[in-house]
């Protein structure tokens, strides 16, 4: 066998603003790979304020969507001058988190059958209180609309929904004790010198409550974990599972995205087999990151699915388990990765 690599009624009113077509960057993974942190205080109705704004395709073979309003449970979009109206299923809604963007999935159903009959909205805008940095600074809003294949757009003007509209959403929460003995191995970087020694100096790096604490063996270096920076994701190319977050820039330390990844554990149930890697990036220092190897790791009970703030639920994870099976079986009957 190969070793293989791993979205009540609403009154539109179209807001009277221009604005740049400015959009967020391309996002290759799917919402149903996510899944929030249910929270834990009673579900309240859904908000009753109007948020609307214009929209505009990007390629002339979509439908010709100008504007989308949310209120309550519904969606109106104005799709070529004319208003269709959707209910909004919030029990199959979510909020969730990828590398650079929040999102709100709306799964909505049409109110009147001869509307057209899109399922999915999903809102995307840039985290830029995660990502304060000059090299990924973005202030684009993008919006996707599902029917049969997903239409994208760009978000000219207008209000987005605020974060924790809808009953699921990320919610940061403490995490539990990790310690990873690290080793430095390889570096992949345009300008290592910018890198703060202590990171090719790292010896052991602590993950507690929301902080990382990284040592060298003399030194400690505390720094605090961003809310809502932090979250899981599968990884069907190299057959990993990765657990993300970014730090604060402190104490001499630059902004921090870690990216700490291990077999998946039904794949390799034996935690003896099972290899656990750190990569650490410079945040404002584009494509320049360390690689550490994890050595005499201990802490698998705390280092599990579904402690950060959004991740793959049982049905995501279960289905991201029978794609490795037809991958893993594809690659054995045929040359070259499999075709997903």
């Amino acid at each position: 066998m190969k070793k293989s690599l791993i979205i009540a009624l609403a009154a539109l009113m179209l807001c009277a603003c221009g604005g740049a077509n400015q959009n967020s960057s391309t996002n290759n993974q799917t919402a149903s790979e996510y899944t929030p942190q249910q929270p834990t205080e009673n579900i309240a109705a859904a908000p009753q304020k109007d948020y609307t704004f214009e929209v505009k395709r990007q390629w002339e073979t979509d439908p010709d969507i100008t504007s989308v309003t949310i209120k309550g449970d519904t969606v109106t979009i104005c799709d070529s001058t004319v208003y269709h109206q959707y209910l909004i299923n919030r029990s199959k809604s979510y909020e969730y988190i990828t590398r650079l963007e929040y999102h709100w999935l709306f799964t909505i159903s049409r109110i009147n059958q001869s509307s057209p009959e899109y399922v999915e909205l999903n809102l995307r805008e840039f985290m830029s209180d995660v990502h304060n940095t000059t090299v990924h600074k973005k202030s684009g809003k993008v919006c996707s609309i599902t029917k049969v294949a997903q239409s994208t757009f760009s978000v000219l003007c207008g209000e987005f929904v605020p974060r924790n509209y809808l009953d699921k959403h990320p919610v940061s929460k403490p995490i539990p004790e990790i310690n990873f003995n690290i080793q430095y191995y390889f570096v992949y970087a345009n300008d290592t010198a910018k890198m703060p020694p202590l990171l090719k100096n790292a010896k052991k790096l602590t993950i507690k409550d929301r902080k990382a604490i990284i040592s060298d063996g003399s030194t400690e270096t505390v720094v605090d974990i961003i809310p809502l920076s932090d979250y899981e994701e599968n990884d069907l190319n190299y057959i990993r599972y990765h657990w993300f977050f970014v730090t604060k820039a402190s104490n001499g330390v630059p902004q921090l995205r870690f990216d700490i990844s291990s077999n998946v554990e039904e794949q390799v149930p034996n935690t003896s087999e099972r290899l656990v890697e750190i990569g650490i990036d410079e945040v404002d220092c584009d494509d320049t990151n360390f690689h550490y190897k994890v050595k005499e790791f201990a802490d698998w009970n705390n280092l599990r699915r579904g402690i950060l703030s959004s991740y793959p639920d049982e049905e995501q994870h279960k289905s991201f388990l029978q794609q490795i099976e037809e991958k893993l079986e594809w690659e054995d009957n045929f040359e070259g990765d499999a075709p997903f």
